[in-house]
């Protein structure tokens, strides 16, 4: 079967890019309270649509950067017109994303893990919040400006504000591996209804659509903390050691801590790498972790085909190339007429 062209995807990113310019142009004019309740609707269409909206603001941000830059050089006195020169770039930088479709970043890069894995260095002169986003499929892995790194899974966002004598973040969905750097400033992340406090530490939490979160310690330590349901002004706070794992939800409190390993080491799937191992799982839940990576799922032809047994280690953030792979292991064909889908057929 011939293999047809891939176009959609780089399609639907320009149109949404487009889109989320027109709507960030919009949410920072003077009739933004009249366009709220459209754009509300716009940005809950789902996940690519928020990061299309983030990216833009990323742009817009570096736009200022560049800007005031160019006034330092240019020794420019008059504070509202150096105002109007940067909006002016920033506004032409996203005119050149919209009508080149491409998703510029800018950021410096240095090679990673030679897998094409990258690091975003982002500048301590980035003005206010700095909203970091993932598409699905998408690892991104950025050094703030103190030195920590973050890693942020597929379809993920994390919010991080730093100030003279706080570290603080939010992460709002997804899953994200904090390598916090050593200073004196406390380093807070707020997940769903519990705060997480880091020792110079590396740790992962994870947040789901339930808002229940999972906190995860690899090295160091953190304590966890939440407010108790029935008085709200009691909160619960516990310690992991590496190697040690909680949860909570909006109507919990902290579950017990749970040991992942023994004290010699932490056995903890290393997701960063988008790798996973499984010894003897369903093929249908190899697919199904591949699917909530790609924004191109995989469906089998026959719900029979998901209940073979599947042994190895599969990158699972690309499922054009998994697909392959499956349909080589357990000869089948692989049906990619529709855009939107890539089909497994047995022989």
């Amino acid at each position: 079967m011939t293999e047809q062209p891939d176009t959609p995807e780089p399609k639907r990113r320009d149109q949404l890019t487009e889109e989320a310019s027109a709507w960030f142009a919009k949410m920072r004019g003077p009739d933004a309270p009249v366009h709220r309740p459209a754009f509300d609707t716009w940005l809950a269409r789902g996940a690519l649509h928020r990061s299309a909206y983030n990216r833009v603001g990323e742009i817009f941000a570096m736009g200022r950067f560049l800007a005031e830059e160019k006034a330092s050089d240019a020794r420019m006195r008059d504070v509202r017109r150096s105002r109007r020169a940067l909006i002016a770039i920033a506004a032409t930088l996203l005119v050149g994303i919209m009508a080149s479709g491409a998703w510029v970043m800018f950021a410096l890069q240095k090679s990673g893990n030679g897998n094409g894995d990258h690091i975003d260095l982002v500048q301590a002169a980035r003005p206010g919040p700095l909203q970091l986003a993932t598409l699905l499929g998408e690892i991104r892995t950025v050094r703030l400006e103190d030195g920590s790194l973050v890693t942020l899974d597929s379809d993920s966002l994390l919010i991080a504000m730093f100030d003279r004598s706080h570290r603080s973040l939010r992460l709002e969905r997804g899953r994200v591996r904090f390598s916090v750097a050593h200073e004196q400033r406390p380093f807070t992340v707020t997940a769903g209804s519990g705060t997480v406090t880091a020792h110079g530490t590396k740790f992962d939490i994870s947040i789901d659509r339930s808002r229940a979160v999972t906190v995860t310690l690899i090295e160091g330590a953190v304590d966890v903390s939440k407010t108790g349901i029935e008085r709200a002004t009691v909160t619960t706070t516990k310690r992991l050691k590496p190697g040690e794992m909680v949860s909570y939800s909006p109507a919990t409190p902290i579950v017990p801590i749970t040991r992942l390993a023994g004290d010699a080491g932490v056995a903890i799937t290393d997701w960063t790498s988008a790798m996973m191992s499984y010894d003897q799982a369903p093929l249908a839940t190899v697919i199904a972790d591949a699917n909530a990576r790609s924004p191109v799922p995989i469906r089998l032809s026959s719900p029979l085909l998901g209940e073979r047994r599947v042994s190895g280690t599969f990158r699972v953030n690309d499922t054009d190339k998994i697909a392959d792979r499956l349909a080589s292991l357990f000869d089948l064909t692989v049906d990619r007429s529709n855009p939107a889908e890539i089909v497994l057929h047995q022989r």
